[in-house]
């Protein structure tokens, strides 16, 4: 193998850090909210290979929520990417903090595995990746749960709120859905 002369190397490294800034410019996270992960070399940005809805409520501030939703038996559902035939899965989840859920939790029983489902299934809407951005059209509105209760949402002093009482704190989007992290637990009406 020949050598590379000094003028080779600098080609090579111009080229390199080119491509390094053209990737960051031209669409290295371009319309991808995901989750980033900086890579030491050249300061590129490329998004983890995958990043689901239970990567973000377990390894964040919505860690009960997730404890509950594997209880129900919803983590593979929260870890899927595909359904069955393979087809993207597109969601919106209302994640309650941690603080939210303690607060819920020391008003109302959720050790029973029926209602527990319930309660995960109304944080939930199938076939809808909405983010912050197209809740807030929807002020006036409601969305249907997998439980099949309505979420009303309204736009209130620039916030979204649901059901009157949750507030949505973050907007977080993932390969399989939008988790909306919120400041209280939501309660179907009876």
């Amino acid at each position: 193998m020949r050598a590379l002369g000094p003028q080779r190397i600098v080609v090579a490294i111009l080229i390199l850090v080119l491509a390094g800034v053209a990737g960051s410019f031209f669409g290295a996270g371009e319309g991808d909210d995901r989750g980033v992960e900086e890579t030491p070399l050249l300061g590129v940005t490329t998004p983890p290979a995958t990043f689901s809805a239970w990567d973000l409520i377990s390894g964040g501030e919505a860690t009960r929520f997730a404890e509950l939703a594997d209880e129900a038996g919803s983590r593979r559902d929260l870890e899927s990417l595909v359904d069955a035939d393979r087809v993207p899965l597109e969601r919106t989840i209302f994640a309650p903090t941690n603080e939210a859920l303690a607060a819920f939790e020391a008003e109302v029983d959720l050790t029973n595995p029926l209602e527990l489902v319930e309660f995960i299934s109304y944080h939930a809407v199938d076939g809808a990746n909405l983010r912050s951005s197209e809740l807030a059209m929807l002020d006036g509105q409601s969305l249907t749960t997998i439980l099949g209760q309505p979420v009303d949402i309204r736009v209130v002093d620039d916030a979204i709120v649901l059901n009157g009482v949750a507030t949505v704190i973050s907007s977080n989007v993932t390969d399989n859905g939008v988790v909306h992290i919120i400041d209280m637990a939501l309660q179907a009406a009876e």
